[in-house]
C-alpha cells in the first residue's frame, strides 16, 4: 500500500492534477488506477469535488463520457464479425471468440447500469433490493 504525503497544492498543480485524472477516466480507467497515477491520496481528490463546484462539475462530466464511449464499445463489438474457424452443424462458429464478446458485452452493460443506472438501468434495477416486499393491509 503507497504512503502518500499530505501537501499543499497551488490552484495550477491542483488543477493540472485533477485534469489528468479527469482525462484518465475519459479513457476508460478506473477513478482509483487514474488517482493512484496521479500520486495523490483519494481523500484529496474528494476533497476538491466536494468543496469545488467547477471540479464536481468536471469530474461528473468525465464519467458521463465514459459510460457514452463504453456503450459505444458495446455497439462495435456486438457488430464485429466473427473470424470462422470452427465447423459446426455446417456453418462456421468460433465458440470461445463468441462467448468472449459476450462477456465483453455483459461486463459493459453491468457497469454502465450501476454508473448510469436512470439512463441505462435495466427495469430490475429500478427495484429496490432494500424492501422486504412487505403489504399494508388497512382494516377499517
Amino acid at each position: 500500500m503507497t504512503n502518500f504525503v499530505a501537501m499543499a497544492y497551488t490552484q495550477k498543480q491542483r488543477q493540472d492534477i485533477f485534469t489528468e485524472i479527469c482525462e484518465s477516466i475519459i479513457q476508460g480507467e478506473s477513478l482509483r488506477s487514474a488517482i493512484v497515477k496521479s500520486e495523490i491520496n483519494i481523500s484529496t481528490f474528494f476533497d476538491w469535488v466536494s468543496k469545488y463546484k467547477d471540479m464536481a462539475d468536471h469530474y461528473a462530466r468525465a464519467m458521463e463520457i465514459r459510460a457514452e464511449i463504453m456503450f459505444g464499445e458495446i455497439m462495435e463489438i456486438s457488430d464485429q464479425n466473427p473470424e470462422y474457424v470452427t465447423l459446426k452443424f455446417g456453418q462456421m462458429v468460433d465458440s470461445g471468440e463468441i462467448q468472449n464478446r459476450r462477456l465483453q458485452v455483459d461486463s459493459r452493460k453491468w457497469a454502465l447500469s450501476k454508473m448510469m443506472p436512470k439512463k441505462y438501468g435495466t427495469k430490475a434495477d429500478d427495484q429496490d433490493d432494500n424492501h422486504d416486499n412487505e403489504i399494508t393491509v388497512k382494516i377499517v
